[in-house]
């Protein structure tokens, strides 16, 4: 029973930060995993350094993040894309906050990010600069990793 409600707990906080992204591209969905894993700890101070590297005053990314529950990979992956596509950001944003992760293939095709162009490859590679290098998400899953605290003996 113990054990039952270990991985039910497991599944649970796995399932509170992992998105589900459906970009057509999976090294790009884990990408955007990645950088929600890593900033979930403090998403907004993420956001302040987003909108300082893209020139893109916070006052505008901050309502979108609250009020539409947008994750910082969210946010990012919309600023990536604005830049490429030299677009309004609050349009951008619009489609991305009306966009379930799943349905993100179809989004990016309808902005004019469809995944043969030039325009996704400088997206993807953008994206791919501020990911983690390794997959910290899935590594924090596996229970055979020393650093994870459901794979440790039990302290008698």
């Amino acid at each position: 029973m113990r054990n039952l409600l270990i991985l039910i707990t497991f599944c649970i906080s796995i399932s509170a930060f992992s998105a589900d992204y459906r970009t057509g591209d999976a090294e790009l969905d884990r990408w955007l995993v990645n950088i929600d894993f890593v900033n979930q700890k403090d998403p907004d101070q993420a956001i302040a350094k987003l909108s300082k590297e893209f020139n893109v005053d916070v006052e505008l990314i901050m309502p979108w993040r609250s009020q539409y529950e947008l994750s910082v990979a969210q946010i990012t992956a919309a600023v990536v894309a604005n830049q490429v596509l030299e677009g309004d950001l609050e349009a951008t944003l619009k489609h991305f906050s009306k966009t379930p992760v799943k349905r993100y293939k179809q989004m990016f095709a309808e902005i004019g990010l469809p995944d043969f162009s030039d325009q996704f490859k400088q997206f993807r590679a953008a994206i791919a600069k501020r990911a983690p290098k390794k997959d910290l998400e899935a590594e924090s899953r596996n229970i055979f990793n020393k650093d994870n605290e459901l794979g440790k003996p039990k302290q008698n």
